[in-house]
């Protein structure tokens, strides 16, 4: 066989086919580094949305928070807090009783609450105008082992 002739390009050539092999390498990839920039931005504007909608859901419930705690029920309005002994607890604005209210709140000797294993009865004494869920009584079981929701106790100001 004979011997071929490969044909030698100028320098200028072959310089030329490696910067155009460098071209369609570079090319694509800036493009996608150009893409993942573009792409960047609305992820970013996403974000930034969403993290507003946070900021907006932990308002709300700060808010409601709030609300709560300042309610008729809430913690903010707890008179007091006593535990029950077994047998009788009474309770009146006299410094006397197991459980004391501020004067002029209701009267000196109020009654008493009964506690029974489970069971807690409240008794009023001297026509004291007590409330339990909105009616009068004299006596009422204000807790049972088996109660689902406590009821709402009032006298005047107190609840």
């Amino acid at each position: 066989m004979p011997d071929q002739e490969i044909p030698l390009q100028p320098s200028a050539e072959r310089d030329l086919t490696a910067a155009q092999h460098l071209h369609r390498l570079l090319l694509p990839l800036i493009l996608i580094l150009l893409s993942g920039d573009l792409l960047a931005q609305p992820s970013a504007q996403r974000s930034q949305q969403s993290s507003s909608a946070y900021i907006r859901e932990i308002e709300s419930w700060h808010r409601s928070r709030i609300n709560n705690l300042k309610a008729d029920n809430g913690w903010l309005n707890l008179a007091g807090l006593f535990w029950l002994n077994e047998g009788k607890n009474s309770f009146g604005s006299d410094s006397g009783n197991a459980m004391v209210f501020p004067q002029g709140t209701i009267a000196a000797s109020a009654g008493y609450f009964e506690c029974n294993g489970n069971t807690v009865k409240m008794v009023v004494q001297n026509n004291l105008d007590v409330r339990v869920n909105g009616a009068a009584v004299k006596e009422a079981v204000i807790y049972a082992g088996d109660s689902t929701r406590p009821p709402v106790v009032s006298s005047g100001s107190l609840r």
